[in-house]
Order: C-alpha cells, then structure tokens, then sequence
C-alpha cells in the first residue's frame, strides 16, 4: 500500500506584491507562522493525513473568513495549500469532507506536491535551453 504524502502541511497563504506585513497581522489580529520579503503572509499546521491538518489549520482560519473575504475583493490572493514530499510510492487521500470543509469557506484550495527529483529535472532542462541558446547565438 503507498504511503500518504511526506510531511504534509496545511497553510493558509495570503500573496500580494509590496503586503505590509504588520499591517496585515494588525488587520487579522493574529501573527504569522511565516512571512517572506516576496508577499506571502501564512498560517501552517502539520499533521500525518489531510483531515488531520486540516482539523490543526481551519479553526485558525473559521474566525477570519470575513476579513480574507475582504481582502481578497481587495486584491490579495488567499487560498488554502497543501503540500507535501511526493515520489512514485506516495499518493494523498482527500475525504469528501475535507473538501466541503474547504469550501465552506469559500476559499481556495490548492495542492502543491513537492519531488527532491523535480529540481534535478528542472536543472537538466535549463541546462537544455541553455545549451540550445549557445548554439543559436553562433
């Protein structure tokens, strides 16, 4: 039997370009569990299945569905990710109620594999296009 996705989170991700940070943890009342310089504001939780993460992530989420409404018809992206560790083995469930969960919320939901193998295949392709652009210039 495959294994469920590796170290799978849940985040509530908040993405506009130049967000202020402080204001949008004023705004919300509640601090980031991460932020980064290129707009991203969020909220992470952990756990071993989707509807356990999800369980850990939305009753921080339920009490701001009305400011992430307004935010969004303001121009901020909001949606809820989930990521985690893929190879061939592993595959995700995702119980209907997980999604219904998610939708109630009307946010939305998005799933983000993340493959140790993906960056080398990444690299091996830019080396192509880079080699290509090599030959084209002579």
């Amino acid at each position: 039997m495959a294994e469920n996705w590796e170290s799978l989170t849940a985040a509530l991700l908040i993405t506009k370009s130049e967000l202020n940070s402080a204001a949008l943890t004023e705004r919300l009342g509640v601090g980031p569990d991460f932020f980064d310089e290129a707009g991203c504001w969020g909220l992470r939780a952990a756990a071993a299945d989707v509807p356990s993460v999800l369980d850990a992530l939305l009753p921080r989420v339920e009490p701001l569905i009305a400011e992430l409404a307004a935010l969004r018809e303001e121009g901020h992206r909001v949606r809820i990710g989930i990521s985690g560790g893929i190879d061939r083995v592993r595959r995700l469930t995702v119980p209907a109620e997980s999604l219904a969960r998610v939708a109630r919320l009307g946010l939305p939901l998005a799933f983000i594999p993340e493959s140790a193998a993906g960056n080398e295949t990444e690299e091996f392709l830019d080396s192509l296009l880079a080699a290509n652009d090599e030959v084209s210039s002579e």
